[in-house]
Parts: structure tokens; C-alpha cells; sequence
């Protein structure tokens, strides 16, 4: 299983987060209009990555979307307060190892 990000995304002197965890934030109300968009895209997101790990025939992939997800949001988050170069990059280089490890079981 390839993935292919831009550690980048978190890098620009305007970077402020991601939009869907900002709107979550600004909207945490579960019944609210922007807070059901927010949570939707993140559904979309993990469905997408378990998606390719059941492609990839990884052995639990709802486990390896799950934890792919956690390291994205905190790659978005963690990176719009410190150096998102770094953490985008960290970030990366963590879920790489977690579908390294998840295809190495198969």
C-alpha cells in the first residue's frame, strides 16, 4: 500500500489547522449543521483509508484507518501550533511504519 502525502500540507506561514477539526471546535454542538460536515469528512477520511488497507488485504483494517486517521489529525493539529515542517514530516514517516507493519502481517 503507497501513501502519498505532502508533509508540506502543514509547513506555510498561513497554515492555521485543519478546516473540519476547526469547525468542530467552533461548532462542538453534535446536532449542529457545521459539526455534522466536520464529522462526515473525518468519517470520509477513515472510510477512505480503510478502504485501501482492505484493498492492500491488510489483517484488521478498520484498525490501521483508525490509527492512520489519529496520526493525520494530529499531524494537522500539532502542526498549526508548532513547526509543521517537522511534525508533517514526523507524521509521515509514522504512517509509513504503521502500513509497513500492517503489510508485513499479511
Amino acid at each position: 500500500m503507497i501513501l502519498k502525502l505532502n508533509a508540506g500540507d502543514t509547513a506555510g506561514a498561513t497554515y492555521r489547522g485543519c478546516p473540519m477539526l476547526n469547525t468542530n471546535t467552533e461548532f462542538p454542538e453534535g446536532n449542529h449543521p457545521a459539526h455534522l460536515v466536520a464529522a462526515a469528512h473525518k468519517q470520509q477520511v477513515r472510510d477512505w483509508f480503510q478502504s485501501l488497507a482492505g484493498d492492500a488485504g491488510v489483517h484488521d483494517p478498520d484498525e490501521l484507518a483508525e490509527e492512520l486517521l489519529i496520526v493525520l489529525n494530529g499531524a494537522y493539529a500539532t502542526g498549526a501550533v508548532l513547526d509543521g515542517v517537522l511534525y508533517g514530516k514526523r507524521a509521515l514517516k509514522l504512517a509509513q511504519r504503521l502500513v509497513d507493519d500492517a503489510c508485513a502481517r499479511l
